[in-house]
């Protein structure tokens, strides 16, 4: 085994690729009975390498050596699912580079611990939250205003 390719990712289970093997194990066991909201089971051919929370997991194709596929909303007979690579390794190092970029915008260190992510997300979320509300209250005031205005 080798350590995840992101530290501040280190056991996740919220990206396009998990670092926790019970979880995995977990949500690969639940494809295999098949998923409410009508999915079919899974075959043993496929394996769930994790999703973003969208329900789309990307799964590797193992009777196609490692090929991968992105499955939307977990159905493999949906028209829409299909194989995005013809192999993982090479997706992979599209896939963390692109997460390391992206980590980077949103002001965390992809070499910082999970904690240091998660405090950082956090702490985007609040200000995303008080931007939100500042321009809420500014169309607010202009709604009044123009009340105001015409209503005079």
């Amino acid at each position: 085994m080798v350590p995840f390719p992101v530290p501040a990712a280190s056991g996740n289970t919220d990206l396009g690729v998990w670092d926790s093997a019970d979880r995995r194990i977990e949500f690969n066991l639940e494809l295999r009975r098949g998923a409410p909201g009508g999915v079919k089971p899974w075959p043993i051919r496929f394996f769930a390498i994790g999703h973003r929370g969208d329900g789309c997991p990307h799964a590797l194709d193992l009777a196609a050596g490692d090929a991968l596929w992105w499955v939307d909303h977990c159905h493999l007979d949906n028209p829409s699912s299909q194989k995005e690579a013809d192999s993982f390794s090479l997706w992979a190092d599209d896939y963390f580079a692109t997460l390391r970029d992206e980590m980077t915008g949103e002001e965390v260190d992809p070499e910082g611990s999970p904690e240091q992510r998660a405090a950082a997300e956090a702490k985007g979320a609040r200000e995303s939250t008080l931007g939100c509300l500042a321009v809420a209250a500014i169309v607010g005031v202009a709604i009044l205003a123009l009340r105001w205005f015409f209503g005079r």
